[in-house]
């Protein structure tokens, strides 16, 4: 059985702006041959995040609306709170229900599971064929944010990445 509940039968770390947009207009630049592309946004809607919950659910509207325009690609809510809960929206592309579908979840107290996050993310990708170099870019911008998120500006500074000093950029 899975760790993650799924909404329906097939069913959330910020990247820099520019990162997004370049991972997005590569997208648009080479779809796969009869497939839409396909993202997760795994989100941590654990009782710690709730001063800011209204905050982030407006940032990540924007982010899920940028997403959707262009169209071909589908995009699903895995976020986790409580006691051991873990759960996934169903696919879907259009951004404004996505966005609603956020906008219902609330905060609960609990323990990160980014771990299941993972597994499902993990097991939606053995699923579609990704491309090596849309892979290695995006490892690389979270190699990046996971840098910020634990060690702030001055160790993102530190790494020399494309993609550090690209998020850099965006944070000053």
């Amino acid at each position: 059985m899975s760790d993650v509940t799924n909404r329906s039968g097939n069913a959330p770390v910020s990247p820099g702006r520019s990162e997004l947009d370049a991972f997005l207009a590569n997208l648009k630049k080479h779809p796969g041959p009869s497939t839409r592309g396909r993202l997760i946004f795994a989100l941590d809607a654990t009782a710690s995040r709730e001063a800011t919950w209204d905050t982030a659910c407006k940032l990540q509207a924007d982010m899920f609306r940028e997403a959707g325009s262009l169209g071909s690609l589908e995009m699903q809510l895995v976020f986790y709170r409580g006691l051991g809960e873990c759960r996934a929206s169903r696919w879907m592309s259009d951004s404004a229900h996505l966005a609603k579908t956020m906008s219902q979840v609330m905060c609960r107290a609990g323990q990160t599971q980014i771990e299941k996050v993972l597994n499902h993310a993990s097991k939606e990708t053995k699923l579609l064929k990704v491309s090596a170099g849309a892979a290695r870019q995006l490892a690389e911008l979270l190699k990046a944010v996971a840098v910020f998120a634990t060690g702030g500006l001055t160790a993102l500074a530190d790494q020399h990445s494309a993609s550090a000093i690209k998020l850099l950029g965006q944070l000053k």
